[in-house]
């Protein structure tokens, strides 16, 4: 699986921190979304997001954003988003464990002073039987 956040990617996110699940199953599962399904991290023991790598991004002044925008005059709608590049895989980042169903990788994400995070993909591939899980910090 390849991850890579693009210039619409990383978008604002107070300080709540959002964290990426994927887990990584071998099996004949087709990939579908499961409204209601909950992530293996939240059904067995699992490393404590202490340990759990976490990305901090450049920080967002929102004030000093939006005085850019009304200084070039942009048009409504305002703009949305502060894209920050990066280059995220399960190879370069995160942190991976065992369990007895498979293999587990997460990653936490964070933008201090931001409002939100919006995360955009160029490239992206589960297996068979994977799930992605992308959830605040307060949610597992």
């Amino acid at each position: 699986m390849r991850t890579h956040s693009s210039a619409n990617s990383v978008q604002r996110c107070g300080h709540r921190l959002l964290w990426f699940v994927a887990i990584l199953l071998g099996g004949t599962l087709p990939v579908a979304a499961h409204v209601g399904a909950l992530p293996l991290s939240s059904q067995r023991t699992v490393l404590p997001l202490a340990v759990v790598q976490q990305i901090a991004l450049a920080s967002t002044d929102v004030a000093a954003e939006l005085a850019t925008d009304t200084q070039a005059g942009n048009p409504l709608p305002l703009r949305f988003a502060v894209p920050q590049r990066v280059w995220l895989t399960p190879t370069n980042s995160g942190t991976w464990e065992q369990l007895p169903e498979g293999r587990l990788w997460r990653l936490r994400v964070s933008s201090k002073g931001a409002t939100d995070l919006n995360f955009g993909f160029t490239q992206f591939w589960l297996p068979e039987g994977a799930s992605l899980y992308v959830m605040s910090e307060g949610d597992g």
